[in-house]
């Protein structure tokens, strides 16, 4: 599950067990009318604590994203995409050439570039939503 999930999964939840918290308020009344008064507050405190956990765990989780961009002329680089370029020995120009000239093909949530340059081969790139470059691979 790559970091875009993580933080999805976790913002649709925070989302969740916020709508809970305030439907049991909603007009004055108890959405959840099955509870007696002790339990309604136990649930009260839980929804909104994890609602409230949640969304500071969505922050921090967007915020290390964002410490681990490095830019190159003016395209951010994951971490982990700069390290797997070591790996394969390309250098960011050959990773220009690859997303200006190499065959596109477009994913859900990612783009492919796919490329081969003299000295290094058949490699691809996958640029995420945001235009980031997330991986690299031969």
């Amino acid at each position: 599950m790559n970091i875009e999930s993580k933080k999805h999964a976790i913002k649709i939840t925070a989302l969740l067990f916020l709508a809970v918290l305030f439907s049991t308020n909603y007009y004055g009344g108890n959405a959840l009318f099955f509870l007696g008064d002790k339990a309604l507050f136990v649930m009260r405190v839980f929804f909104g604590a994890a609602g409230v956990v949640l969304i500071i765990i969505y922050f921090a989780l967007k915020n290390k994203e964002k410490r681990e961009l490095t830019e190159h002329n003016g395209r951010f680089y994951t971490q982990e995409a700069i390290e797997q370029m070591g790996d394969c020995e390309i250098s960011k120009e050959s990773i220009e050439l690859a997303i200006k000239n190499g065959t596109k093909k477009e994913g859900r949530l990612s783009t492919f570039y796919s490329y081969s340059a003299k000295d290094v081969g058949d490699f691809t790139v996958v640029l995420n939503n945001k235009g980031y470059i997330v991986n690299v691979f031969k």
